[in-house]
């Protein structure tokens, strides 16, 4: 299923709003203490601090613990966009990511 857009838009606006809807998926609550503790641990000590710092509900827009949560619970990023990208727009996303 393929974005439908009434209006031409580029190939890197193609993208940035279906990765925009990947994110969205998960709503605030729906990100438990859990899932930060276990993405916590996937950071470089240093971020590990910092992130850890702010906590859970300082962090719950963050975008690599969303895209971490999303892909836990088996949503990669990858199969979303193909799912919801034209070919033509995937092919650009995969080859400048």
């Amino acid at each position: 299923m393929f974005l439908f857009f009434p209006f031409p838009v580029t190939l890197p606006e193609e993208i940035a709003h279906a990765e925009a809807a990947y994110y969205q998926q998960l709503a605030e609550a729906d990100l438990t203490a859990r899932e930060f503790d276990a993405f916590l641990s996937h950071l470089p000590p240093k971020a590990q601090l910092a992130v850890a710092a702010r906590g859970v509900e300082a962090n719950r827009d963050l975008l690599p613990f969303r895209r971490y949560v999303l892909e836990q619970r088996g949503q990669p990023l990858a199969t979303y966009l193909l799912a919801e990208l034209s070919p033509a727009a995937f092919a650009y996303w995969h080859a400048n990511r």
